[in-house]
Formats: structure tokens, C-alpha cells, sequence
């Protein structure tokens, strides 16, 4: 399954399927791992279930408030 569907399927939904797929090529691009902050309680747990991605971390608005 790609990681679209994978997301799709996980409850994150346009357009926040579409910056963490932005996101994930850019830092694969990179010579660091970047964070991945959302606000977004179904994106945030969507993305953290995905083990393909390589963020550094992935952070919700439970690691600020």
C-alpha cells in the first residue's frame, strides 16, 4: 500500500495527507531529520503509525500546551 492510501486509511485526510507526503520527500532530501508538527489529532496519529516516514520526530499540541 502506498503511503497516501496508508494515511488515507488512518484518517488524515486532504490536504494534510498532502504536506505530510511534502514534508517526508523534503526531508529524505536532506542531510538532517526534520520534526513533523501537527495540531491535528488524526494527523498526528496517522503519521506516527506509519513507519516509513523518517522524521525526526513527530509532535502534537500535546508537546506544547
Amino acid at each position: 500500500m502506498d503511503l497516501k492510501r496508508k494515511l488515507n486509511s488512518l484518517k488524515v485526510h486532504s490536504p494534510d495527507d498532502e504536506i505530510v507526503l511534502d514534508a517526508h520527500d523534503f526531508n529524505l532530501r536532506k542531510n538532517f531529520l526534520l520534526d513533523f508538527i501537527t495540531f491535528d489529532g488524526d494527523c498526528h496519529n496517522g503519521v506516527s503509525q506509519i513507519q516509513e516516514f523518517q522524521f525526526n520526530n513527530i509532535k502534537g499540541k500535546e508537546n506544547y500546551f
